[in-house]
């Protein structure tokens, strides 16, 4: 189609269910598989972003949206176990 996209707009209907970090993943991954133009600007600011480069990197080099996300799987239930005592409510 050959035209410019300046931008796409989510509308989330629910809220209890609605993963922006995944939805984030899965649209820069589908700009990247689909968009010969695609490329990371403003020095990879994705990277200051998502706190590291793993993400940019895994993206670059045509890792599968399960594998991605699936990496920090791990870091995350370890984050949960460290902050559970300081929780007031579950």
């Amino acid at each position: 189609m050959n035209r410019e996209c300046n931008g796409i707009k989510i509308t989330v209907t629910d809220y209890f269910y609605f993963k922006p970090v995944e939805v984030s993943v899965a649209i820069l991954i589908a700009l990247k598989n689909s968009c010969n133009e695609f490329k990371w600007i403003n020095k990879n600011y994705i990277d200051k972003l998502a706190g590291t480069d793993k993400l940019r990197k895994m993206i670059d080099s045509g890792k599968k949206f399960e594998e991605i996300i699936n990496s920090w799987r791990d870091e995350v239930e370890e984050y949960k176990n460290q902050i559970k005592k300081y929780l007031i409510y579950d």
